[in-house]
């Protein structure tokens, strides 16, 4: 059960810590099982975070959860944590249907394993986005997230994340519908606004804006993370 080591690495970003004096950990975290995006393999990734002082790491490739079993492996030889999770593709419709230019472009939602039943729960959502969802992606929807929530953290990802692309399109209606429909399925203590740490992309900085903003005006906690794909920024 990882629900404890997992919470104690989430903070609200309005307080004044000094993240220097705080255990961190990194909850969105891609290997070179994210084909074609991610570099890095599975031990290297683990040998890295416990080299940068981390008690607990999570991998959440896109779409599989290939690595998981290596990554539990890893984690375990090296004296970390292992948060197991899924970058999951989500459907804009159906995962049944299949749109040419309109399922190519998929949103995103982070998710992690708070325990065994979330960890079966995960397997499941990962299989049928394969079996019953896949279009270019494996793909889930809101029906199958919301039969297969129990025992699950969700993050609301990056920029292609559901809440994160409405509140750029200034469509906060919307995006608080979005934000009680996963707080219902998840649990309020178990959804998370995602901030992610990349100065460099104008984007990401505005978005970071209207998440805080959001979160703050409905009172929704928020989590830092770095949406890793790479060992080093070089």
């Amino acid at each position: 059960n990882t629900a404890d080591s997992l919470r104690s690495f989430f903070f609200l970003v309005e307080l004044p810590y000094n993240l220097s004096d705080m255990p961190f950990a990194h909850l969105h975290v891609h290997s070179h099982y994210s084909l074609l995006e991610g570099l890095a393999p599975v031990k290297k990734l683990v040998a890295r975070a416990k080299e940068q002082g981390c008690t607990a790491l999570a991998l959440t490739d896109n779409g599989s959860m290939y690595g998981i079993i290596e990554f539990v492996k890893a984690c375990k030889e090296a004296g970390l944590e292992p948060i197991v999770g899924l970058d999951a593709y989500l459907a804009p419709g159906k995962r049944t249907e299949k749109r040419a230019n309109i399922d190519d472009r998929l949103s995103r939602l982070v998710l992690l394993v708070k325990n065994n039943v979330g960890y079966k729960n995960l397997i499941k959502l990962s299989t049928l986005g394969f079996t019953e969802g896949f279009y270019y992606k494996p793909r889930l929807d809101n029906e199958i997230l919301a039969a297969h929530a129990e025992g699950l953290i969700a993050l609301s990802g990056s920029t292609r994340g559901v809440i994160p692309q409405l509140l750029a399109g200034d469509n906060q209606e919307k995006a608080l519908e979005t934000l009680r429909f996963y707080q219902q399925i998840f649990g309020r203590d178990n959804f998370y606004l995602e901030l992610i740490h990349h100065p460099d992309f104008p984007d990401q900085q505005a978005v970071n804006s209207a998440l805080i903003t959001f979160a703050r005006q409905y009172e929704v906690p928020l989590v830092v993370t770095k949406n890793v794909f790479y060992l080093n920024p070089e």
